[in-house]
């Protein structure tokens, strides 16, 4: 047991691959949870207390498809009201620069961004998100946004702004915007409140319920078995190069 972090070494034996070390890290405030940051390779599982944890943090380390870093957030059994809260103030909350990054249950709150999400093959997942100006920015490529709700946000609740395969899924959101610079990934069994705004190409919208207004410009995109409530501004395509979007068994969609 180190006294500074906390840390527990176990030894976890891969019979088909041979030993691997597995690292259970316990930070108890933001300057131990930075430094566990900064250390962690893959492996690593940071769990935070049910506590507030203040600052600017920034992981720039990478895990690896089989064995990811896993940062978690916890909750009180006995008071299930405290649980694991990231506060900035102002700024972003966390910045993601590393592959192959776990993050979950977490509460992220009062900033300018919760999530900087610049590396690849990264899942945040059960994240509240709430009183920030934007949620979740993604700029690199097959990150996921899972069963997550961003609320109470004063921009934009999810920007997927460039990138390859960037999915959200079983998500309640603010809104949603998907530019042009981004492809090839997934929406999925998510709500959005406000607008959803999808620039991008070759996206695959399924179950998608959106309560306001739809601008629908990119090309090459595939709709099936979504509500538009609001009135959808659907632009013609000019990319030649690029095929048509497909709408498919659609519930509701009222076209402006």
């Amino acid at each position: 047991m180190n006294s500074m972090f906390g840390v527990i070494t176990v030894q976890v034996i891969l019979f088909l691959v041979g030993e691997a070390e597995m690292q259970i890290v316990y930070p108890t405030n933001s300057a131990e949870f930075q430094a566990a940051l900064d250390k962690a390779t893959g492996g690593t599982m940071i769990t935070l207390l049910p506590k507030e944890y203040i600052g600017n943090f920034m992981i720039i380390n990478s895990g690896t498809n089989g064995n990811p870093i896993v940062i978690s957030g916890t909750t009180d059994q006995e008071q299930p009201s405290r649980h694991t809260i990231i506060s900035s103030g102002k700024g972003t909350a966390f910045t993601l620069r590393g592959d192959f990054v776990n993050i979950e249950r977490l509460t992220v709150e009062n900033g300018d961004l919760a999530f900087d999400v610049d590396g690849n093959n990264n899942n945040l997942r059960q994240m509240l998100i709430t009183n920030v100006r934007c949620g979740v920015n993604i700029t690199g490529n097959q990150n996921t946004v899972a069963e997550s709700r961003v609320d109470s946000v004063y921009g934009t609740g999810i920007f997927i702004e460039r990138g390859e395969g960037n999915n959200v899924r079983s998500g309640q959101l603010t809104s949603l915007f998907i530019s042009d610079q981004a492809c090839c990934g997934t929406v999925s069994s998510t709500k959005v409140r406000d607008v959803f705004d999808v620039q991008g190409q070759r996206y695959t919208i399924q179950s998608l319920m959106v309560a306001g207004d739809s601008y629908i410009k990119g090309c090459g995109n595939s709709f099936s078995s979504d509500m538009f409530e609001g009135k959808s501004f659907v632009s013609p395509c000019n990319d030649i190069t690029a095929p048509s979007n497909m709408f498919k068994s659609l519930r509701k969609f009222i076209v402006t």
